[in-house]
């Protein structure tokens, strides 16, 4: 495939490139979910008024764990499904790609609580790219387990 990407016959190529285009489709969905939320900001009448609860920090910005796991789950799970295929992913970073066996267990979890349930028929559609690539990930983790990374500079 070219310098870049780590080497491998063509059924580990094909299941390396279908966990970074599900990852990629994950954070789409992601970032369509955060962008449907319309953060928005109201000046008060009264200078201390605390209007922008409910249209803010409510709705996006909080840092309580409903909302803030709601609103964000895609996002750092399709982030995290990129990041591992970098050559300098490390061992947390990395850990979705160690093997296949983690591949397909990453891809089952990232398809069941970050793709299908955002964004409505995109997530169910982009789902159906996930559970793909988890189910070839699997079958290749009996077969022959190698790294599912892609290995990027």
């Amino acid at each position: 495939m070219g310098s870049h990407w780590q080497s491998g016959d063509a059924k580990t190529q094909a299941a390396r490139i279908i966990h970074i285009l599900a990852s990629l489709l994950t954070l789409v969905v992601g970032l369509i979910h955060v962008l449907q939320k319309k953060p928005r900001v109201h000046w008060p009448d009264k200078f201390t008024d605390d209007l922008n609860a409910a249209t803010w920090r409510a709705t996006m910005f909080s840092l309580a764990p409903l909302v803030l796991v709601d609103n964000w789950t895609a996002v750092a799970m399709g982030i995290w499904g990129l990041l591992a295929h970098m050559k300098q992913a490390g061992s947390f970073l990395g850990a979705p790609t160690v093997d296949m066996l983690n591949a397909g267990v990453y891809l089952v979890i990232m398809g069941l609580w970050a793709t299908i349930a955002y964004a409505g028929g995109i997530g169910v559609i982009f789902s159906c790219v996930t559970f793909l690539g988890a189910l070839v990930c699997l079958i290749l983790a009996f077969v022959d387990n190698q790294s599912a990374s892609l290995a990027l500079n």
